[in-house]
């Protein structure tokens, strides 16, 4: 059963910006009726626009405030079309 039909929602209040030669922590909020739960595990995969993996399913850091992952500096430079998929435990 998707994770929405259980009450369960991720809120992403901005968006998150790679910058090129930085190393950039994405976060993942995952709420429960409005409290905020944290994942037991998870991964994380990192798309770019031409549909290369960045990052493919490495394991998340849990935080007090949700599933986190740094991705590392970029060689290339960052544009519009990437995406991120994180798959949570929940």
């Amino acid at each position: 059963m998707p994770a929405t039909e259980l009450g369960y929602s991720a809120r992403f209040r901005t968006q998150t910006q790679l910058e090129l030669g930085l190393a950039t922590t994405i976060s993942c909020p995952v709420y429960l009726d409005g409290s905020l739960v944290v994942p037991t595990s998870g991964t994380v995969s990192v798309w770019d626009a031409s549909n290369t993996a960045v990052v493919d399913a490495v394991a998340v850091t849990l935080a007090a405030t949700g599933a986190e992952y740094t991705v590392p500096a970029q060689t290339s430079s960052p544009s519009d079309g990437w995406r991120v998929e994180w798959s949570l435990v929940l």
